[in-house]
């Protein structure tokens, strides 16, 4: 019974770098718990607690948000970083009913107002880059935050997310995004990104993302084995 009503009224998603599949060794977990509008609210905190605690004694960080159906896509609507986040959402377990519901809403809102989006996303990587000095050639950089680093591939992978929505609520137009060039080029960089960002975390033995001179030398000879 416990399972069924679980099943039937609850959904847990993967949202951010969860949800894109690429956390390093400490990175926090993103997680969105969404229920059902009728769902009893002791029956919520309890499933809620259920997952997490167990989570939080192995040590991890997580970030975690609890909505019902209409709350995921009204807030969403009002907050560009929420809607971010849910364009990388995926199940992980639950309703698949309500994930579904959830999704087909959030995508009709994407196909209207994504462009909106990635303005003010592309507005804000230059508003971060602008606080963190203009240097693409920085000796010791930030993996995540400077240019040409995470931040930017993950625009560009939203940007083409927004895109391709469009394209499925439009099937009669087609958009040639990217060459197969540039998706290798795209692909590459990402596995390198994250290749030199998981080394840094388990030489760090934490969340650190700034490629110093001393991780550099450490991570070049368990790369190139030198």
């Amino acid at each position: 019974k416990e399972s069924y009503e679980f099943g039937k009224n609850f959904c847990i998603c993967a949202v951010g770098g969860y949800g894109r599949k690429v956390l390093a060794p400490y990175s926090d977990l993103d997680i969105l718990f969404i229920y059902k509008e009728d769902f009893e609210r002791e029956r919520i905190q309890k499933i809620v607690e259920f997952f997490l605690f167990p989570l939080w004694d192995l040590g991890y960080k997580i970030g975690y948000a609890v909505r019902n159906e209409t709350e995921s896509i009204s807030l969403s609507r009002k907050d560009h970083i929420i809607q971010t986040s849910m364009l990388d959402m995926r199940k992980i377990c639950g309703s698949s009913t309500i994930y579904i519901k959830v999704l087909k809403t959030f995508k009709k809102d994407i196909s209207k107002f994504g462009l909106k989006l990635l303005k003010k996303k592309i507005l804000e990587r230059k508003q971060r880059i602008v606080k963190i000095g203009y240097d693409y050639f920085r000796n010791e950089p930030d993996l995540k935050d400077n240019e040409g680093s995470l931040r930017d591939i993950n625009l560009i992978f939203w940007g083409l997310k927004i895109f391709q929505t469009k394209v499925l609520n439009e099937p009669n137009k087609f958009f040639k995004l990217l060459s197969s060039k540039e998706k290798q080029k795209l692909r590459s960089s990402l596995e390198f990104l994250l290749l030199l960002r998981c080394h840094l975390h388990y030489l760090s033995g934490r969340v650190n993302d700034k490629l110093s001179f001393d991780y550099q030398k450490a991570i070049s000879k368990k790369i190139f084995k030198f």
